[in-house]
C-alpha cells in the first residue's frame, strides 16, 4: 500500500493490495482489487480480505482525526451480504462517536457496480 507521507502502516498490509482513495476528517475510503491470491476455494474474495479491508478502512478514518496517537481496534463486528468475484471492493469508513478513549465507527463495502457486500461496526482504542 502505498501511504500519504505521516502514516506508517502495519507490516502485514504489504501483504494486501489496498489503494486508499480518500481519507480526511474522521472518514476515510479504500480499495481492494479482486485478485485470485485474495480468494477462497469457490473463487469469491475471501471474508478474510474483506475484514482486513473494513478494519484498516476504519484505521485510517481514525488516523485522519488522530494523527498523532496510537489506536488499536477492540472489536469489529461484520455482516457479509454478497460476494465479490470480479472487479474490486471498496470500502467506506467513518467515526460516528467518541467516548473518552473509545472511538466508534461504521464501514460499508461495496463491489464495483455498488452492491453492497458487508458492513461493518467498529470501536478502537484511542491511546493519550
Amino acid at each position: 500500500m502505498t501511504e500519504p507521507q505521516g502514516f506508517s502502516a502495519a507490516p502485514f498490509e504489504q501483504y494486501v493490495p489496498l489503494e486508499i482513495l480518500e481519507r480526511k476528517d474522521g472518514f476515510a475510503k479504500i480499495r481492494l482489487p479482486y485478485k485470485k491470491e485474495l480468494t477462497n476455494p469457490y473463487g469469491l474474495m475471501h471474508g478474510g480480505a474483506i475484514a482486513t479491508l473494513a478494519d484498516t478502512t476504519m484505521a485510517h478514518a481514525v488516523y485522519s482525526r488522530y494523527p498523532q496517537n496510537k489506536f488499536f481496534t477492540i472489536s469489529l463486528k461484520i455482516e457479509f451480504k454478497s460476494p465479490v468475484s470480479t472487479g474490486y471492493a471498496v470500502a467506506e469508513a467513518k467515526i460516528t462517536s467518541k467516548r473518552k478513549q473509545l472511538l466508534f465507527g461504521d464501514v460499508i463495502v461495496q463491489d464495483d457496480t455498488g452492491k453492497t457486500v458487508a458492513v461493518a461496526s467498529a470501536t478502537f482504542f484511542l491511546k493519550i
